[in-house]
This record gives structure tokens, sequence and C-alpha cells, in this order.
């Protein structure tokens, strides 16, 4: 079947139309509001903060944290030492 040139089913004309229509105001009015892109910009600085900050100090997370991050940073060098603080913040 995953080799059929046009998909077994589709929207009809006017579901398609309808659900262009949505995805438009959608993107206009929710994904891409000024509100939740200022919301986004905030938390990326959030995120950025903390991962910095811990990828100095793994102190500053808990003690299995900090082993895990000593532990993949001994296995994988600096790259092992930021993956075990971005599964922490990812957490």
């Amino acid at each position: 079947m995953r080799a059929r040139p046009e998909p077994l089913l589709t929207f009809s004309e006017q579901v398609r139309a309808e659900h262009l229509e949505l995805k438009r105001y959608l993107r206009q009015h929710l994904y891409r509001h000024y509100r939740v892109l200022r919301m986004t910009t905030k938390a990326r600085r959030v995120v950025k903060g903390l991962f910095d900050a811990m990828i100095e100090d793994v102190d500053l997370m808990p003690t299995e944290h900090q082993e895990s991050a000593q532990r993949m940073e001994a296995e994988s060098g600096r790259p092992g030492r930021a993956r075990a603080v971005a599964d922490y913040i990812a957490a």
C-alpha cells in the first residue's frame, strides 16, 4: 500500500478547504501570536540560562544527575556532560 502513487483516503474538497482555512487561522492567531512568541522567547532564555549554569557547575543538579553527568563526561567528554545536563533539564 505504501507504494501507491496517491493516498487511499482524502478529504472532500469542502473539508480540505476548511482544513486549510483552520490551519491558516491557527498559524496567524495562535502559533504566531505576539504573546505566544514573546513567551517562547522568554522560555528559551530561561532554559539556556539553566543549561549554561549547570554545564559549568553540575553541583547545581541533584546528586544522581551530578553522578550521571560525571560518568557521561568520563565516557564522552564535554558532549557527554552536555547530554546529561540537557536530559536533566528536559525531565
